[in-house]
């Protein structure tokens, strides 16, 4: 009778075990994922500084059916920007704001870019905007007013 029960108890240590290996096995593979993610995620002490617009620039005539490019320098450290032509005579930002837009997709080497084309009533007081971002926070806007003309000039 005491071999079985020092068999029994032999056999609940093994169990034991085993299920302490596999719930070691777990943790360590948890703890594996979850530093490889830190390595790669980049950390930020601060959020980007604000992009230097360039093109078009202060005082620009814009005209209709004419693509625009808006361009601006890359910040350092950024990872997204926000994008928004401000329609002077509406206050409205919406139809022409973009969130969001990674770095990556965006920028070539200093110089980041997107194409619009821009349907606004003629105005001299219109204003396109971009700000930066990154894990850490976002950047204060950048801000260039330009002249909307309807038609082609003649």
């Amino acid at each position: 009778m005491k071999d079985l029960s020092v068999m029994a108890h032999l056999l609940l240590h093994a169990r034991h075990w085993l299920s302490m290996r596999a719930a070691l096995r777990m943790i360590s593979a948890g703890l594996l994922a979850f530093l490889s993610a830190c390595a790669t995620t980049p950390y930020y002490e601060y959020p980007p500084s604000m992009p230097q617009a360039m093109t078009p620039e202060v005082g620009a005539t814009l005209q209709a059916a004419e693509p625009v490019e808006f361009s601006w320098r890359r910040s350092d450290d950024a990872e997204n920007y926000d994008f928004h032509v401000f329609n002077a005579e509406t206050s409205d930002i919406a139809r022409y704001m973009k969130t969001g837009l990674p770095a990556a997709d965006i920028c070539t080497g200093e110089r980041c870019s997107i194409n619009l084309y821009l349907s606004l009533p003629e105005s001299d007081r219109h204003a396109w905007r971009v700000r930066a971002s990154n894990m850490a926070g976002k950047s204060a806007w950048s801000r260039t007013l330009f002249t909307f003309a309807g038609s082609a000039a003649r």
